[in-house]
């Protein structure tokens, strides 16, 4: 606390009660005691040596004038007894009460003419003149122009009711002035007088209702629940019938414009007053309230009001958040985030309630960011947190809607009427996305300028229980998807994340939906959910449900029936490598390629608790090379088709686009799509056209693709649970950083099958095709395909099933012009009477019948003499050229696997 001398320089265009400092004074004495928080109006404590006395300071209006003045009116020059140019004592007061009521008096008889005639003018006039009050001070209200009221501070209370009887109060919106004349005696008279009451939720009070009101003839009647001495301030009675009107309703008023007696007599309504021990001081509720509100409750005489009755009660499918799972039932599936917001409100509310905004330790903003995928749960744990609160207003606004603003300003002013409250935001980054590199304006001026004064100065608005009393928590797919400027720690103080479900909260949120079920049962199906999220989890359920039902089908095989069909929300619009063929048992060879592709990509998958625990990073990137036809792709294909994995599939050439930037947005989609369907295995086929050594082209985009590989493969960007594969012919050509430790770093060869391999290919070919070859047969041909690749062997197949086929169709085509020449024969010898049509028709089954059998009687098998026949027409594909380069590419691979990663680097650089 600073001391400091300040020179008097009164402002004779002013009529309040209000000081100016310089900024220096400002920084000096305010900044570090309140940070950026600083609120409008500041206490100060004034001496000029003899008394001291208590002023307002506008903060956020500092003067341009030397840093010694002190600008005041001449009001309060008056009223202090100050000259201009007087030298002052100024120190700024940090510990200070918050007034709930204020009682005034004329300070003379003379005055008490221009109060009464002006009574509630000057209640109105004084908030706005005077914020800073202590006990006996002297106010002159400026109550018209040149009409001027003096009127001296009788009592303060404060929240709690205690008088404040030493240092100042700071007035707030919520503040009740009285103001005692000679004609207002409303006090004494013990008349009903109106109020403004906390209406708590009625579901989270009704439990009373049954002890109560037992043996009460009017217990179905709607009425208005308080404690005795609630009633007895305002001198209510049990019985007492009293107007009520709900301040929720406020936010109408934006298209009326005006308050009519008609707009506020259609809004309420009257009930008799229900006195119920027990219940908290100072707060009410009512079946009419479905929720937490506050509530204008008055007297009323007017038989134009309605009374409320059980059609005037909603229901509570109205209620924003009716159909919520169980708060403990979400924390057992999403563990630590419900439990952090709902302590993060809690205390958010009650350190506001106790100490105010600017003590507490968020400041005056508490608005929370929730951030989490589609159907990961975010609107169910907020639901079920909120519900949790005790009377707390809540407001939820779907960001996707049409004509949004207009909603959120109608929300904005229920939440301030209705405060303490919450605004919900769902669905944030739909009104506020990220703004993307070359693309148009994803967010309008005045759209983020309204955004920002939602979650910034609204949160921070004065309501009837004080600033900072309304809090709006936003829900959004990525903190990254929402705009820069609406996702900084001035809009959003904390940020929380959904996690997406492990196998444990799998097998919980199993649990709560199939309880009947064995926790072995629960455990396999969760199994097959690697990638779901609770909505998927939630929508897959309905259909096992319904086959079990019947008690026909077995739990495990309702479940595997229903995800076989279901398509979960990470996997919409990817297009996942599938193929009914390719199995681990069509794979001839090649058992080096499966022994590290199953290490790789199954195990990881399969035991996921096993490897988190493992202290090192595991490999996750594997290149397979070798010659053209070798078999690259097809055993890629069968690992994922024999496990069930998800794996997506880029070819090369369809990475590159003609615009800037366009091929490099092309891989982080990639990525992005796999993070998503995680965990996914990304297939490059033909990787040394996707990834060549850059300095090649003198375009620069393949140096910007590897470049953005570089940043995936490397971790530079998060890649969790995504498995990178490339296969390629020419591994030379592929940019040598690529090929580093931690990267691509397990090259598998695919090499020219042996005779072994060749015999094993051939023998998994032919079995398909159902030939009739022995297995020295299947050698004699093995050992006449050398340097055969698997594509080459397989095509030797096809071409004998095509000899076959021709052979067939030739002898089926020549038995048929045969029984067509018998057909007309028969025709001709005929008797009278028989037309063609009846002859043919009596003959069409058995020539069916004699074709079918002619068709067995073909041989159809493949023979060793269809082979050889095949062999004739059939060629390899690799020549010696071939053969012999991908030797030398072999040899400088295998000879990485002993020399340095930068030798190979720059071998293959200078290559």
């Amino acid at each position: 606390m600073q001391h400091s001398s300040f020179e008097v320089s009164i402002d004779p265009s002013r009529t309040d009660s209000f000081v100016l400092v310089s900024n220096e004074f400002i920084r000096g004495n305010l900044l570090p005691y309140y940070g950026r928080n600083i609120p409008f109006v500041v206490p100060l404590r004034i001496s000029d040596g003899h008394k001291n006395t208590y002023v307002g300071c506008l903060a956020h209006r500092p003067h341009n004038f030397a840093a010694f003045k002190l600008i005041i009116s001449v009001t309060m020059a008056t009223s202090l007894g100050v000259t201009n140019g007087a030298i002052v004592q100024c120190t700024a007061v940090f510990k200070f009460a918050k007034a709930a009521t204020v009682l005034v008096r004329p300070s003379s008889v003379d005055e008490s003419e221009v109060v009464e005639q002006n009574a509630l003018r000057i209640e109105a006039q004084l908030l706005r003149q005077v914020q800073v009050v202590f006990p006996a001070m002297t106010l002159d209200v400026a109550v018209f122009d040149g009409v001027n009221a003096k009127m001296v501070v009788e009592r303060i209370e404060d929240r709690e009711g205690h008088e404040v009887t030493s240092g100042c109060a700071v007035m707030a919106e919520g503040t009740e002035f009285v103001v005692a004349t000679r004609t207002r005696h409303v006090e004494q008279s013990g008349a009903p007088t109106w109020s403004v009451l906390r209406c708590l939720t009625w579901r989270k009070e009704k439990g009373f209702n049954n002890e109560a009101t037992a043996g009460d003839a009017n217990v179905e009647a709607v009425s208005l629940y308080m404690n005795p001495s609630t009633a007895a301030r305002h001198h209510w009675s049990e019985g007492l019938v009293m107007g009520f009107w709900d301040l929720a309703k406020a936010s109408q008023l934006l298209e009326s414009k005006e308050v009519t007696s008609s707009f506020l007599r259609s809004n309420a309504l009257k009930a008799p007053i229900r006195l119920v021990e027990g219940m908290e001081d100072g707060v009410c509720t009512s079946p009419a309230f479905i929720q937490a509100s506050n509530i204008v409750v008055f007297p009323t005489l007017d038989e134009n009001i309605p009374t409320a009755t059980d059609r005037d009660c909603p229901s509570a499918s109205t209620s924003p958040f009716s159909n919520q799972i169980p708060y403990e039932s979400v924390v057992e599936v999403h563990g630590t985030a419900p439990q952090e917001l709902r302590e993060h409100l809690v205390c958010w509310f009650e350190e506001i309630k106790k100490l105010g905004p600017h003590h507490s330790k968020y400041g005056s903003n508490g608005n929370v960011l929730l951030c989490g995928g589609s159907g990961t749960g975010k609107t169910a744990i907020v639901g079920a947190v909120l519900n949790e609160l005790h009377g707390v207003h809540i407001n939820v606004v779907q960001c996707k809607a049409e004509k949004l603003l207009a909603s959120l300003q109608r929300a904005l002013v229920e939440c301030v009427m209705c405060a303490p409250a919450v605004l919900v935001l769902d669905n944030f980054d739909a009104v506020a996305p990220a703004q993307k590199e070359e693309s148009v304006l994803s967010v309008t001026g005045a759209t983020k300028a309204i955004l920002e004064g939602t979650l910034r100065c609204f949160t921070e608005a004065l309501s009837l229980c004080g600033a900072a009393s309304v809090l709006v928590v936003a829900t959004c797919a990525n903190r990254q998807c929402v705009n820069e400027g609406l996702r900084s720690a001035y809009c959003f103080t904390k940020v929380i994340k959904v996690e997406a479900l492990d196998r444990k909260t799998r097998v919980a949120l199993l649990k709560q939906l199939f309880p009947k079920e064995s926790a072995e049962a629960l455990e396999e199906v969760g199994d097959l959910m690697g990638n779901y999220t609770p909505f998927d989890m939630r929508k897959v359920s309905q259909p096992i449900k319904s086959s079990l039902d019947g008690g026909r089908v077995p739990f495990r095989e309702a479940a595997r029936g229903a995800i076989a069909a279901f398509t979960p929300l990470s996997h919409t619009g990817i297009t996942f490598l599938k193929s009914e063929k390719a199995s681990l048992q069509s794979v001839g060879g090649l058992a080096e390629a499966r022994k590290v592709l199953y290490d790789t990509l199954v195990l990881p998958m399969k035991h996921p608790e096993l490897f988190a625990r493992l202290p090192l990073k595991t490999r996750s990137g594997v290149l397979l090379y070798g010659a053209s036809g070798c078999g690259k792709t097809f055993v890629v294909e069968a690992i994922v088709n024999s496990e069930n994995l998800n794996c997506i599939v880029v070819n090369g050439p369809e990475v590159f686009g003609k615009y800037i930037g366009q091929s490099e947005q092309k891989i982080r989609d990639v990525f992005e799509r796999a993070q998503a369907a995680a965990p996914c295995v990304v297939f490059f086929d033909e990787f040394d056209s996707v990834a060549p050594q850059r300095g090649v082209d003198n375009s620069g985009v393949t140096d910007r693709v590897v470049n953005q590989l570089l940043c995936y493969l490397d971790g530079v960007e998060s890649r969790k649970d995504v498995y990178v594969v490339a296969a390629s012919s020419r591994p030379d050509l592929i940019d040598a950083a690529l090929l580093r430790p931690g990267r691509l770093d397990k090259a598998v060869h695919c090499p020219i099958p042996s005779l072994e391999d060749r015999v094993n290919i051939l023998t998994i070919c032919f079995e398909q095709l159902q030939a009739e070859l022995t297995l020295p047969e299947i050698k004699e041909i093995a050992e006449q395909t050398i340097n055969w690749t698997p594509a080459d062997l397989n095509g030797l197949a096809s071409s004998a099933s095509m000899v076959v086929n021709r052979r067939i169709i030739e002898k089926l085509s020549k038995r048929c012009e045969e029984r067509e020449v018998e057909h007309n024969f028969a025709v001709l010898n005929v008797g009278k009477g028989t037309t063609r049509e009846k002859i043919e028709d009596i003959l069409r089954p058995s020539a069916a019948a004699a074709a079918r059998e002619e068709a067995l009687n073909v041989a159809n098998r493949i023979t060793i003499k269809d082979v050889r026949q095949a062999m004739g027409m059939t060629k390899p594909s690799l020549t010696k050229e071939h053969i012999w380069e991908q030797e030398r590419i072999h040899r400088l691979f295998s000879k990485q696997e002993k020399s340095s990663t930068r030798e190979v680097g720059r071998k293959l650089t200078q290559r």
